[in-house]
């Protein structure tokens, strides 16, 4: 992936990890009994974790019709298809997508 990369102003930690979830966890619920929990801060060394995804994902780049001409996809994309047991014991069912992007300018 090329693109600019501006370093988080915050962490400064060198090496990726993760932090106890807590019970400081925000929930969103969204539609079909989906939700999104949101956790500020619980991964350290963001850096380091973004360099990381960025040279070991295959992020695949689209294209698509746009009007009259056919334009690029401002982001890049991966899909990780395979379950996740993790999630199917939560959810009590298996999961069934994750979707990752990363916007490059």
């Amino acid at each position: 992936m090329t693109g600019a990369f501006q370093a988080s102003l915050l962490d400064v930690a060198q090496d990726a990890g993760l932090r106890e979830l807590g019970g400081s966890v925000r929930r969103t619920t969204l539609a079909q009994g989906a939700w999104l929990d949101v956790l500020p801060g619980w991964v350290t060394g963001a850096d380091a974790l973004f360099e990381r995804l960025i040279d070991t994902v295959p992020w695949r780049a689209e294209r698509r019709q746009m009007y009259d001409r056919v334009v690029d996809v401002p982001r890049l994309r991966w899909a990780h298809r395979a379950p996740c047991c993790c999630a199917r014991a939560r959810a009590g069912r298996p999961f069934a997508t994750m979707w990752a992007m990363a916007t490059c300018s």
